[in-house]
């Protein structure tokens, strides 16, 4: 390992100190053999600042997040992050970069397509949708399987668990949905709207069901006496559809290109955004309820900011990622709102840091997946992504490193 040192100062939130300030942060960079200092850059949270070789800025009072990080073979990174607050005084940080490979998961194979995941809220619990029509819970920790659901006739492509994580809702091609007591296994609840299933969410205190099928028929279900409460009707041309994590919003993604934003609560489309020509195959809302990740089929992923406007009164997009060289088949944020992973059916995950939103900063790309991506969770708990395609693979990949610990 090199061992550097040398004094950073750097930026107030965003402002420059005094000009001929002295510096009041001194780093030490310790480097792996081989790695030259101009090759690493510093940044304070996602503004870039500098190099091992030349930052040399100053630092007013305040809490800063410093980060160290440095590109190695492809997908892989060297990285350092911590907080540090200055109030002054002199402050010597020492910065050891360690090495990074998130092509390389964990994971377990199953004998069967996977068609839909779903983490528990506390984090221990995988559910599994699978082709053979049934829904298998996995021990993320342990790597075992604890049970097999069974019930449906088709494959089982949309889960959801309550917030308490109590309860498994499942939808299936075969048009039913079938409430599950997690402890027990134990079904609980079958509900049949009639027609395959594309998505489903429990409101959030779990008394209601909210079911999209795919001739676009919009349903609300008792979740305790599975009894039909009211319904209503969208768009007939539906490639994907999402709920927001509040339980108010769904959104839609139709073959032709075009988003459609519903409340909920007045069963009314507030919104219709025409993106492209090209399909909307993924759709995915931030855990916090601002964001709102579109996939296409052309490879691209749009972002809006779900709480700022247009001049058409549509959500502002703010970001517009390449990289794909097939269609985004899903989508999925990281529980912190800062991390962004979408995959598609050229077998690669894209994972994008959107510490700043108008300038996401792609961070490495997970190749050779064995075929299309198509579903994806992060673990509410521990940060690890979830990642499943056409095959029965199950890959469990290290959490994004680029966050304060």
């Amino acid at each position: 390992m090199r061992f550097l040192f040398f004094a950073l100062t750097c930026l107030a939130p965003l402002g420059l100190s005094q000009e001929n300030s002295a510096p009041n942060l001194s780093l030490g960079c310790i480097l792996p053999s081989g790695m030259a200092p101009e090759q690493v850059r510093v940044l304070l949270g996602s503004r870039e600042i500098g190099t091992c070789a030349t930052a040399q800025f100053a630092l007013e009072p305040g809490l800063y997040k410093l980060v160290l990080h440095a590109e190695a073979a492809e997908g892989t990174y060297y990285h350092f992050e911590r907080a540090v607050q200055l109030t002054g005084a002199p402050l010597e940080v020492s910065a050891r970069l360690e090495f990074y490979d998130p092509r390389k998961p964990q994971g377990f194979q199953l004998a069967t397509q996977v068609h839909s995941m779903a983490h528990s809220p506390d984090g221990r619990l995988l559910a599994i949708g699978v082709a053979d029509a049934s829904v298998r819970i996995w021990d993320v920790h342990k790597h075992k399987e604890l049970r097999v659901l069974k019930g449906h006739n088709k494959y089982v492509r949309a889960l959801d668990f309550s917030r308490d994580g109590r309860l498994l809702a499942s939808g299936s091609s075969d048009g039913s949905i079938r409430v599950w007591e997690v402890a027990s296994g134990r079904q609980i609840q079958l509900m049949k709207p009639g027609k395959a299933i594309w998505n489903l969410s429990f409101d959030p205190t779990a008394t209601r069901i909210t079911s999209v099928q795919v001739g676009g028929d919009v349903a609300f279900w008792e979740v305790r006496s599975g009894r039909y409460l009211k319904g209503f009707r969208t768009s007939q041309l539906l490639f994907s559809a999402s709920f927001s994590p509040s339980g108010r919003t769904m959104v839609l993604g139709r073959s032709t290109g075009g988003v459609e934003i519903w409340d909920l609560g007045s069963a009314r489309r507030v919104n219709v955004m025409e993106l492209a020509s090209t399909p909307v195959y993924a759709l995915a809302f931030s855990p916090n309820n601002r964001f709102l990740g579109v996939g296409l089929g052309d490879g691209m992923v749009l972002l809006f900011d779900l709480l700022t406007r247009d001049e058409k009164g549509n959500p502002k997009q703010f970001a517009s990622l390449s990289g794909h060289t097939d269609a985004v088949s899903s989508l999925a944020f990281s529980i912190d709102n800062r991390f962004l992973v979408s995959g598609s059916g050229d077998r690669t995950l894209r994972l994008w840091n959107l510490a700043d939103r108008e300038n996401p900063v792609p961070m490495t790309v997970f190749p050779n997946q064995p075929g299309p991506v198509h579903n994806l969770s992060f673990n509410p708990r521990t940060g690890m992504l979830a990642s499943s395609g056409q095959g029965g693979e199950v890959y469990l990949w290290p959490r994004p490193v680029s966050r304060l610990e």
